[in-house]
């Protein structure tokens, strides 16, 4: 929902990443009472895992690609 509210602002996906980190940051320092520690390892594994998912989603896209052209080319021969 809210990357969808970025999207529309015409926002770049590195300031969603950031106000994203920042959210967590704050939330993990105010539970823990003050330990801005741990609020900034949680917001350093939501940013990473969302890096990882896109990778993953853009490697999936290219190798769904690549397999659509390699059976396009064996239909033409």
């Amino acid at each position: 929902m809210i990357k969808k509210l970025f999207h529309k602002l015409n926002y770049s996906n590195t300031v969603f990443k950031l106000f994203l980190f920042l959210i967590i940051f704050a939330f993990g320092t105010a539970i823990t009472y003050g330990n801005w520690l741990v609020g900034l390892i949680g917001g350093v594994i939501v940013i990473f895992s969302l890096e990882v998912d896109e990778a993953y989603k853009r490697g999936w896209r290219e190798g769904y690609k690549e397999a659509l052209n390699k059976l396009a080319n064996e239909r033409e021969k």
